[in-house]
């Protein structure tokens, strides 16, 4: 992997919203409710954005929400001090003009114990397209950085993914899921992301697997006979966005009542790896016989921060 930029960024696209934050700052806690969550960064040092959300199904009284907000900021510090994003004193019904990209708010200030200054930049927006409330709050523990401030904020957008394949990129994934399937767990661990959709009793899991020079001999069909206990195993080698790959196919018992009866869900596995990106991706799809999705059918790809290539 080959850096050509020296301070990269990333863009991170979760549960139809897309923003972008400095490549070093990474996803420490996350949510897969569109209703309401949050995603949490960090840097190696500090906090660094915590972005949540909540239904909303009209505009708030956003006048009265930042006086709100306000209000709790001077009972936790009288002498904090505020301003909008152009440096002027904040006010809550102030015009569009003191916005920044669409977002409300206000830069709070004032000192800590030490007598060291403390900054933070609260803001807040509506999305009219998922009718939910989304707010941004980012601590500064080395003072107010403005450039970044302009651009986490106006890099921020609403996609609008109700309907078609929705975009998803995080923890070293990229990857466009079908209409109508849902993400329903994310797994995160050191060198393993997991991911987990259903669509009714379809199932699919996207699995990326790091530091694959640690533990991986480059035979994907290896790999697969380790991870599936099924007599019926049928691997065919393939290709896959250029690169070799496997496909497995396999039947297995169905879950819960319907395994009583003797129903059968046909499950098919695809292994590929990309040894620059330093990773190996299996997606797995488990569907009812008849209603078979292909892994294929989940775009998968690897991620990788802006001006960094492959």
């Amino acid at each position: 992997m080959k850096r050509v930029a020296e301070h990269p960024w990333q863009q991170v696209v979760w549960l139809g919203m897309s923003l972008r934050v400095p490549a070093d700052w990474e996803i420490l806690r996350h949510s897969v409710r569109d209703d309401r969550g949050r995603l949490v960064f960090a840097d190696q040092r500090h906090g660094r954005l915590l972005l949540s959300w909540g239904k909303c199904a009209a505009p708030p009284d956003i006048k009265r929400m930042f006086e709100d907000y306000r209000a709790r900021d001077l009972k936790e510090d009288s002498q904090s001090r505020f301003t909008d994003f152009q440096g002027h004193p904040f006010a809550a019904n102030a015009t569009p003009a003191s916005h920044l990209a669409g977002w409300m708010g206000y830069r709070r200030q004032r000192q800590d114990q030490l007598h060291n200054e403390e900054c933070l930049t609260r803001a807040g927006r509506h999305d009219d397209i998922h009718a939910r409330w989304v707010e941004a709050v980012l601590p500064w523990p080395n003072g107010l950085d403005p450039a970044i401030e302009q651009q986490v904020l106006s890099g921020f957008a609403v996609l609008d993914d109700r309907q078609g394949p929705a975009h998803w990129r995080a923890f070293g994934l990229e990857l466009i899921s079908p209409p109508g399937w849902r993400l329903k767990e994310a797994t995160i661990k050191p060198a393993e992301a997991v991911l987990r959709f259903t669509d009714r009793r379809r199932q699919a899991i996207i699995r990326r697997l790091g530091a694959v020079d640690a533990w991986y001999d480059g035979d994907a069909q290896r790999y697969l006979k380790r991870q599936l206990d099924v007599a019926s195993l049928q691997i065919t080698p393939t290709q896959y966005q250029g690169a070799a790959a496997v496909l497995a196919k396999a039947k297995e018992p169905a879950k819960g009542w319907r395994r009583l009866i003797g129903a059968k869900t046909t499950r098919l596995d695809l292994v590929w790896s990309n040894l620059p990106a330093g990773s190996l991706y299996h997606v797995t799809t488990r569907c009812p016989l008849g209603e078979e999705v292909q892994p294929t059918d989940f775009s998968v790809t690897p991620a990788v921060p802006e001006g960094v290539r492959l």
